[in-house]
């Protein structure tokens, strides 16, 4: 047999023990989870805000049924506008996503936070 293969237990194999994250980092990583989420979850109402500001910036008419021409800088931005508008609609599925995602999120941190200060009562 060309290879010789031992089980993991006679390798003697150890985990390094783990490197304790300050808690700066941790609220960091926490934080920028958080803002990921709220991004995903908003982007609908921002897009669907968004047409509408800049439709009533040009003077152009924006609604839901029907395409209308919108020229800005010589270029016809109402087809964009109004596929952005419509996008507002997605917020029936973003808004409870987000909702369920920011209760995991809490979850995860608060388990997490606890973890960070059982480990730093236990290096003390």
């Amino acid at each position: 047999m060309p290879f010789h293969f031992r089980p993991v237990a006679q390798q003697g194999s150890r985990k390094a023990p783990r490197q304790m994250l300050t808690l700066r980092a941790l609220l960091f990583r926490h934080m920028l989870l958080l803002a990921g989420i709220a991004l995903i979850t908003f982007l609908p109402l921002i897009s669907a805000l968004g047409a509408g500001y800049i439709a009533g910036l040009a003077g152009c008419h924006l609604d839901e049924a029907s395409v209308h021409a919108c020229y800005i800088l010589g270029r016809d931005v109402g087809p964009l506008l109004s596929e952005l508008g419509v996008l507002g609609w997605f917020m029936l599925i973003t808004f409870p996503a987000g909702a369920l995602l920011l209760l995991c999120w809490l979850l995860f941190f608060a388990r997490n936070l606890v973890g960070y200060l059982q480990q730093r009562n236990a290096a003390e």
